[in-house]
């Protein structure tokens, strides 16, 4: 069995365990994800569908919102029906805040798409920085540029990929 290094260990790959990963490598920490359920699961699980304006402009902030505040319904208020009058409260005059309704599966497969897309680079780099006795470019000119397109063409790849498949 192959033993792996990280710094942060995340339990759970729900949309917390999703956006504190993904948080965490753009800040260049190394974490690992470990999910004990399948996949399928864990995208398809139905969960609550509304989020707090914090959480709305810390995905949109990470780079993760961008679908989010095209297909998210806004909430500005709520009604309350007391003695059989119906009374609005305007939650975004009282508080500057509003709730978005948008499916936690949905915030999951953005967040699973895009750490998948950046776990590509980070990979082959990993592959290739372990490789210390045999290094390509000791004895191959070309090495680097090849790495770096085989990078690239990786990563475009799997954003047309996702892209397609409405993850991101």
């Amino acid at each position: 069995m192959k033993t792996m290094r990280t710094s942060v260990g995340i339990v759970g790959a729900g949309p917390a365990g999703l956006m504190l990963g993904h948080l965490l490598h753009r800040a260049g920490i190394d974490s690992i994800i470990i999910e004990n359920r399948p996949e399928d699961y864990v995208i398809e699980r139905v969960r609550a569908g509304v989020l707090e304006q914090s959480t709305v402009d810390l995905m949109v902030e990470s780079g993760v919102g961008s679908r989010l505040q095209r297909e998210g319904m806004f909430h500005d208020g709520i009604y309350l029906n007391v003695f059989g009058k119906r009374r609005r409260i305007d939650m975004a005059e009282l508080t500057g805040r509003r709730i978005t309704v948008y499916g936690q599966n949905e915030v999951v497969k953005r967040l699973a798409g895009w750490a998948a897309l950046l776990a590509a680079p980070t990979l082959i780099a990993s592959w290739y920085g372990m490789n210390f006795h045999h290094m390509p470019e000791l004895d191959k000119p070309y090495a680097y540029p090849v790495l770096i397109t085989l990078t690239i063409s990786v990563c475009v790849g799997l954003f047309i990929l996702l892209r397609r498949a409405k993850w991101l």
